[in-house]
């Protein structure tokens, strides 16, 4: 295990009581700013939650329900003790259009500053993902920048 050097596992500090300091700092909202009606729900909810459990978050597109899963990812970790976040997409095209801003996030982490993170675009085709790539063209094992990537590329995008 010690030769894998995997990074250390999360561990996000306790979630602000305030809804709007974590979304105007984590997703880089305009001054003024306020999470939608649905992402503060989200995060009121996930709060009172007592016990581990799933949350499912339905509303129209454009309404913020990715950075309401991403907040209530940081509520359910800091008090379940989970070392990440497994992000699930249905399709290899929204997997891919997710990741900047995944890692976007990531960087905006204050638990995470400073720290390496193990990153994985897990889908079949992932290696014609070019920021997927960028961050992988140190080798299999690799850091770029604040990001650790580890995967196993059976090609290049380049043959």
């Amino acid at each position: 295990m010690a030769g894998l050097d995997l990074p250390a596992s999360w561990r996000p500090a306790e979630p602000p009581p305030d809804t709007q300091e974590p979304f105007a700092s984590r997703f880089a909202l305009p001054e003024g700013a306020k999470p939608r009606s649905v992402q503060a729900a989200a995060v009121e909810l996930a709060r009172s939650m007592t016990a581990p459990g799933l949350m499912v978050i339905e509303a129209p597109m454009g309404e913020g329900k990715t950075e309401a899963a991403l907040a209530v990812a940081e509520i359910f970790t800091a008090w379940s003790g989970a070392g990440g976040v497994f992000f699930v997409l249905p399709t290899m095209a929204t997997g891919n259009a997710m990741l900047l801003r995944l890692l976007k996030w990531l960087k905006r982490l204050p638990s995470l500053k400073g720290q390496c993170h193990s990153v994985l675009l897990a889908h079949s085709k992932s290696v014609w993902n070019d920021e997927f790539t960028d961050l992988m063209e140190v080798g299999q094992v690799g850091f770029v920048g604040e990001f650790q990537v580890r995967a196993q590329i059976l090609g290049s995008r380049r043959d």
